[in-house]
């Protein structure tokens, strides 16, 4: 009768007991590596180049996208102070605010800033809704609440407290306003000099151009954003700004809304 036989395997326990288990795995770094480890240069040059290109696409697209949204805090600022105008004209028998003291402290009979929720501190180290931030990220505003818009001169019944010689020319009240959908009311600021943070509380015909003693900054990706009288905001390119905004203002519905 055979006996049953038993063969034994030797125990691998630990690479102390076993010399094979050091083997296998200094066997399995040489192959992780090829047979040797670290990048070659033209590797590097390689990884390199692929780094560059993905900057060179996504660097573009992040831009774009920043201002996108810069752009969408600026139109929803302009269309709080399209409700603010409302809002002062319903209490002022129908007239346009005055087209220089729109903007002053919120203690000013001509301010629209109470409307806009704005006290009387005037810092200018705080943004409001006053502040387009295209604009302030090509020139810090220096003025109070830091602002950056500008109202249409012409949209005024007031200039500077008093009645303007235009305003016989042009209608000024809401209920007389023409061509609502073309005249516009508030744009984004313009500005003397270059970086000064001087922003003009008011825009005409003569600051529509690129690099005069006061321009249009054009902000938003070479245009401006625009808040018409009929409440709508809309991005005007700065070749037609320069080109048909910067004619004779009467004859301009822009400016007139005639």
């Amino acid at each position: 009768m055979l006996q049953s036989m038993h063969v034994g395997y030797p125990s691998i326990r630990n690479s102390a007991e076993s010399p094979l288990v050091g083997s296998f795995a200094d066997l399995r770094v040489t192959e992780s590596c090829g047979g040797r480890c670290g990048m070659t240069l033209i590797e590097l040059l390689v990884c390199l180049a692929v780094v560059i290109i993905l900057g060179a696409i996504l660097i573009p697209t992040i831009s774009y996208t920043l201002e996108s949204s810069r752009s969408a805090s600026c139109t929803s600022n302009l269309r709080q102070i399209g409700v603010a105008v409302t809002l002062w004209s319903q209490e002022h028998g129908g007239a346009m605010p005055d087209s220089r003291l729109w903007q002053e402290g919120a203690d000013n009979a001509f301010s629209i800033a109470p409307y806009l929720g704005l006290g009387v501190d005037e810092s200018t180290s705080v943004a409001t809704v006053l502040t387009c931030p295209s604009s302030a990220n090509q020139s810090e505003s220096e003025r109070i609440y830091r602002r950056t818009y500008s109202m249409n001169r012409y949209a005024g019944s007031t200039f500077n407290g008093v009645v303007a010689p235009y305003t016989t020319l042009a209608p000024t009240k809401v209920t007389e306003l023409l061509k609502l959908s073309e005249r516009a009311l508030f744009m984004d600021g313009v500005i003397r000099g270059s970086d000064t943070g001087l922003y003009f509380s008011y825009a005409d015909q003569s600051h529509m151009n690129r690099n005069g003693g006061v321009h249009e900054q054009f902000p938003h990706r070479d245009g401006m954003n625009v808040l018409f009288a009929d409440g709508h905001v809309e991005r005007i390119e700065a070749e037609y700004a320069v080109s048909e905004l910067s004619k004779p203002w009467l004859s301009t519905p822009f400016w007139s809304g005639l």
